[in-house]
């Protein structure tokens, strides 16, 4: 979630005039800034199908409709609170279908899925995850009344339901499905908290990132956009892990859960997480996920309108849909300034993620939040 916010503290304030992972016009500094947040989704969807059943225990009906409830919600608050954070007004001629969006459709699709024998959970994720990049050929535009749902399953793309109205789907639900689903059906292992459970994550981690470099290498699948080689070994470096991420591509995948993996191979296990000084107030984020998310986007957003009175004396476009397509020239602040104010940003929600964690624990209601 730190991580996170730095990409949503570039996204409302780079000064940037180029998309960062544009590999003729970006900077190294600039790639990697964006880069390093990839890794932010897939934990994201792999973590909470990982914690349904670490929360539960087992599969139940009870479960199962905490999910559906849970799922609900959040494509609740992204159509409503989230969109009025990101955007700054209410005006429904534009809404954008984002992470929180296909979180909460994932977790719908997991209280079904979450029935099934993990084996079978399995093969479900594996069959999302590996196979559907076979289907990138299908356009939406060629399937008549259909198109629409393929967008909001696999394609990333704008619906216009009527004229003036746009629902831009910018997560994809596959495989983001299978994700979730391979983390519900791993997590006994992550649970168990042995030795032997603990070299078994690392071994399927270090697998993943070895399949990713076999696999980018060939060039043959898993990413509709094969890397190129660059007159300089460091650009050829960016085209290679320059992977497609709307919808996730397998290689992507493979990129971002494979080190995933290692790092919580790496830390399962001990005991003394929380009396880390470096690590515990990391863990407060993290009790508190859909809070900081909503409270970290509303401050980046005010942030942002006084940066654009200061610069240029007007942020009228900071309240319009979606801002960015109307991005005043000469706006924003540079790439140390981008880190500076995503730490100050992630300092000031600590004391309130930390009181909204005790308010959480005592009120049963806020556990669906």
């Amino acid at each position: 979630m730190v991580l996170m916010v730095i990409d949503h503290t570039r996204a409302f304030l780079s000064d940037a005039r180029f998309p960062p992972l544009n590999l003729s016009l970006t900077t190294i500094p600039l790639f990697f800034t964006r880069w390093i947040t990839h890794f932010c989704a897939p934990a994201f969807f792999f973590l909470a199908g990982a914690s349904a059943w670490l929360a539960a225990g087992r599969a139940s009906t009870s479960a199962s409709r905490h999910l559906l409830l849970r799922g609900l919600l959040l494509v609740g608050l992204e159509l409503t609170l989230i969109r009025a954070a990101f955007m700054f007004n209410v005006n429904y001629r534009y809404t954008e279908a984002g992470v929180i969006w296909a979180l909460g459709w994932s977790m719908v699709a997991l209280s079904v899925l979450s029935l099934l024998p993990r084996a079978y959970l399995m093969v479900v994720a594996a069959v999302m995850v590996l196979g559907h990049n076979a289907l990138d050929r299908i356009q939406g535009a060629n399937l008549g009344a259909a198109g629409p749902l393929w967008a909001i399953l696999h394609e990333r793309r704008s619906l216009v339901p009527m004229d003036g109205v746009e629902f831009a789907v910018v997560y994809p639900l596959v495989p983001w499905i299978g994700v979730m689903g391979f983390g519900y059906a791993i997590a006994p292992l992550i649970q168990e908290t042995s030795a032997r459970s603990r070299k078994t994550l690392l071994r399927l981690g270090v697998s993943l990132v070895a399949a990713f470099v076999i696999l980018r290498a060939a060039n043959v699948y898993g990413d509709p956009q094969p890397w190129t080689r660059f007159p300089t070994l460091a650009r050829t470096v960016l085209s290679f892990i320059n992977c497609q991420k709307y919808p996730p591509s397998l290689l992507f995948l493979l990129m971002t859960l494979g080190p995933t993996l290692i790092v919580l191979a790496a830390l399962n296990g001990t005991k003394s997480l929380g009396d880390s000084a470096v690590l515990r107030p990391v863990i407060v984020l993290g009790r508190t996920p859909l809070f900081f998310y909503l409270g970290h986007i509303v401050i980046l957003h005010i942030i942002a309108v006084v940066v654009a009175y200061a610069q240029q004396g007007d942020a009228g476009w900071l309240f319009v849909n979606p801002f960015d397509r109307v991005r005043m020239v000469g706006y924003g602040v540079a790439l140390p300034w981008i880190y500076a104010i995503s730490a100050a940003t992630t300092l000031v929600l600590l004391p309130a993620c930390s009181w909204y964690s005790r308010e959480r624990s005592s009120r049963p209601v806020l556990r669906y939040f």
